[in-house]
């Protein structure tokens, strides 16, 4: 209502929801107090919204509208767009939206549900409406994450424990690089030559030029001269060298025998020097060593194959070894081994002369002609070492030779080897030691040795006087001479001792 005031025009009042609210009559009542945020409801009261556009309706604030990511969700003026549905989980782009919150932890991110997953979980299929579906401790198609599917190389039935693949490999494979979510059972171990059997079981090189994985057992073959022979050709391959190891010697477990020998192994074969006096005779060192003791095996003797008994030596009965030495053991009745030399066998034979005085071989009686015992052609022969002969006979004297010293007794002994000696007994008994030699260089009737026995038959006979036997007296030549004698050796001797008897007169 237009009023005049002091000459001046004034405005008395306003019509019911508009107001004179910037004084000046010229515009009248100029503001929408209904409508105008700036003045809703009377002049000066200016509406505001926190985090939007004011608003008035029929004099009272409203909120026009909320900024981009806010909202009055309470519908409470006072407090603007309170709510920011960029962010909050349970008004997320609008309000009382509520983001799900299964396994993990609801988000709101710029108006849009999204989640945070537990440890174990995972939004495996993008959508947060059913926040964290998947186990990733237990599910093989996610196992410790989403994506992360277990292999199924050779792995038949796969699993996934704590969010780590699993399940055990087919026969033949192993997982060695310990990724079954990756490759599964990667490895073939039955025939991998760095893990065979087993991951990390590298198969040795040593001594086999190529290496085998075979059933998961490692394999190959040995370098020429080299074996296995513990078996495992994993750790040490072919670790033995056949050709000189003395327990496997050409092969595995054949161990070179130290029977009389210092076992050696050369070239895969047993060898090694004898003991002195043993042989290898059947050539196998390696079972049985040096088994011929050819110092004393008669078949084998001084060395393998010499037979001492093929052929047997003359005259020998048996045989032996000594030393190394066939030699004869026992010779043939009536023969000896003089010499010791085993060709020749018992070479010297006993001439069956006796031994003893008591059982003397009777000689020819000397009558006029010479008599050489045994033959002229023939010998007796003193052995063996230590053998005495012994021998008796009768020097018969004729009247015809009573008046002549032409006719002598003489015994003499033939002797080669310059060794025998003769004793010329008085005949009277075995006992008697008188020997028929008297003269001072002969000791009286201790009897010398000689090998020419003369003697006179009459004192006469100056020549002979000193060694006559018989008495120088009238009676001598009614009397036969008998006579003993004993045949011996000086020395030992290496050969038969042959020798003859000679009788005659002279």
């Amino acid at each position: 209502t237009p009023a005049c005031s002091n000459g001046s025009c004034t405005v008395s009042s306003c019509d019911s929801g508009w107001g004179d609210c910037n004084g000046s009559p010229s515009d009248g009542c100029e503001v929408d107090l209904n409508n105008t945020p700036g003045y809703c409801g009377s002049c000066g009261n200016s509406c505001s919204v926190a985090n939007g556009t004011a608003g008035c309706s029929s004099g009272s604030c409203t909120i026009a509208s909320c900024n981009p990511g806010w909202a009055n969700c309470d519908g409470v003026v006072s407090n603007g767009c309170e709510t920011s549905t960029a962010s909050d989980p349970t008004n997320c782009g609008v309000c009382n939206n509520t983001c799900n919150g299964t396994n993990g932890t609801p988000l709101c991110q710029s108006g849009t549900c999204a989640i945070a997953c537990n440890p174990g979980f995972g939004n495996c299929n993008g959508s947060p409406a059913d926040g964290c579906e998947t186990n990733t401790q237990n599910n093989t198609s996610a196992c410790g994450g989403c994506g992360q599917a277990c292999s199924t190389n050779n792995v038949p039935s796969p699993s996934c424990v704590n969010g780590v693949c699993s399940g055990a490999c087919a026969s033949g494979f192993a997982d060695c690089d310990g990724s079954k979510l990756t490759n599964g059972c990667e490895t073939n171990i039955s025939s991998n030559v760095d893990s065979c059997g087993g991951c990390s079981n590298v198969c040795s090189g040593n001594n086999v030029p190529t290496r085998v994985c075979s059933g998961g057992v490692c394999t190959g073959n040995c370098a020429s001269g080299y074996a296995d022979c513990n078996g495992n050709k994993l750790t040490d391959g072919c670790e033995i060298n056949t050709a000189n190891n003395t327990s496997h010697c050409g092969m595995c477990n054949t161990p070179c025998s130290s029977n009389h020998v210092t076992p050696n192994c050369a070239g895969g074969v047993c060898n090694g020097a004898c003991q002195a006096g043993w042989s290898d005779c059947n050539g196998n060192k390696q079972t049985d060593g040096c088994e011929t003791n050819i110092a004393g095996d008669v078949l084998n003797c001084g060395s393998c194959g010499n037979n001492c008994t093929n052929p047997t030596p003359p005259q020998a009965n048996s045989v032996g070894c000594s030393t190394g030495s066939c030699v004869v053991s026992q010779c043939t009745a009536t023969y000896h081994d003089q010499n010791q030399v085993f060709s020749d066998g018992c070479e010297c034979r006993d001439d069956g002369v006796a031994d003893v005085c008591t059982s003397a071989t009777l000689l020819n009686t000397l009558y006029a002609s010479t008599v050489t015992m045994p033959s002229t052609t023939t010998y007796y022969n003193l052995v063996p070492t230590g053998d005495r002969d012994w021998f008796s006979g009768t020097i018969y004297d004729y009247g015809i030779y009573y008046s002549s010293c032409n006719y002598r007794p003489q015994i003499e002994l033939i002797d080669p080897s310059g060794l025998l000696l003769m004793k010329v007994y008085n005949a009277s008994s075995c006992s008697s030691t008188t020997g028929y030699a008297c003269s001072t260089a002969e000791g009286g009737n201790s009897t010398k040795g000689v090998r020419s026995w003369q003697f006179g038959h009459s004192a006469t006979c100056g020549d002979m006087q000193s060694i006559d036997p018989t008495p120088a007296t009238s009676t001598y030549y009614q009397q036969s001479t008998v006579y003993r004698i004993e045949v011996y050796a000086t020395a030992s001797s290496t050969s038969c001792l042959p020798y003859q008897i000679k009788l005659s007169r002279y």
